[in-house]
C-alpha cells in the first residue's frame, strides 16, 4: 500500500515537472524582424523631383564581418558589441542596403535606370558607385552611426572619378530597436542624398 502511494506521488511529481518545463518553454521571448526603408516610405522626399536621363549602377556593397549575421548588432562601447538574439533583420543586410540605395537614387535622380550589382554586361551603367560600409550600428537610446567610403566610377571613360568618405550620426531618445532601425534608414537617406549630389555634379559638368 505504501509503495503504491509513493508510486502515485512520484507519477504526479513527474507530471508536474513536465508541465512546468513546458510552461517555461512557452514563455520564451518573441523574435522581432526589421527591414530598412527608403526615403519615400520615411516621407522625406521633396515634392518636385528632377529627371535625368543617365544610368547608375549600385555596388558592390561591402559590410564589416560583424554585421554578416541575421541578428541586429549594437554597441555597448567602442570595443564591445551586443548581438540581439530576438531582434533580427528580415533578410540579408547587404541586399537590404542595396535595395534601399537603389530606391533612394531612383527617386532623387528621377531616373528609372538605377540598377544593383551585378547587372547585365550588355546594360552597362554610365556611372557606378562602389560602397565600403565600415560601420553601421548604434547604441539604443543614444545614437545611430553610419561610416562609409564610396568610389564613383565613370564607366564610359573607364576610370574612378572620386573616392569619398563620411561619418553620419543621428541621436536617439527611444531605446527600442524599431527606433534604431528607422534612424539607420534615415542615415542611408542622408548618404543617398550625398551620392546623388555627387553624381549630378559630375553629370552636369560633363
Amino acid at each position: 500500500m505504501i509503495k503504491l502511494f509513493i508510486h502515485k506521488i512520484s507519477v504526479w511529481l513527474l507530471f508536474g515537472l513536465v508541465i512546468g518545463l513546458a510552461g517555461c518553454g512557452g514563455h520564451s521571448p518573441k523574435t522581432s524582424f526589421y527591414k530598412l526603408v527608403p526615403l519615400a516610405e520615411l516621407g522625406e522626399l521633396d515634392e518636385a523631383v528632377p529627371h535625368y536621363d543617365f544610368s547608375v549602377g549600385v555596388g558592390p556593397i561591402t559590410i564589416p564581418d560583424y554585421l554578416k549575421r541575421p541578428q541586429i548588432v549594437t554597441r555597448e562601447s567602442n570595443s564591445r558589441l551586443q548581438i540581439a538574439e530576438f531582434h533580427r533583420w528580415a533578410g540579408l543586410l547587404e541586399k537590404d542596403i542595396a535595395a534601399v540605395m537603389v530606391d533612394n537614387l531612383t527617386d532623387l535622380l528621377g531616373s528609372e535606370r538605377v540598377v544593383t550589382y551585378p547587372w547585365d554586361r550588355l546594360a552597362r551603367p554610365d556611372y557606378r558607385v562602389v560602397y565600403d560600409i565600415q560601420r553601421f550600428d548604434g547604441t539604443p537610446g543614444v545614437e545611430a552611426v553610419l561610416k562609409v567610403r564610396w568610389t564613383v566610377f565613370d564607366t564610359v571613360a573607364g576610370k574612378a572619378e572620386k573616392v569619398l568618405g563620411k561619418r553620419y550620426r543621428l541621436p536617439l531618445e527611444d531605446p527600442g530597436y524599431e527606433s534604431l532601425v528607422k534612424a539607420e534608414s534615415e542615415l542611408l537617406g542622408q548618404f543617398s542624398r550625398d551620392v546623388a549630389a555627387e553624381l549630378l555634379q559630375k553629370k552636369l559638368s560633363d
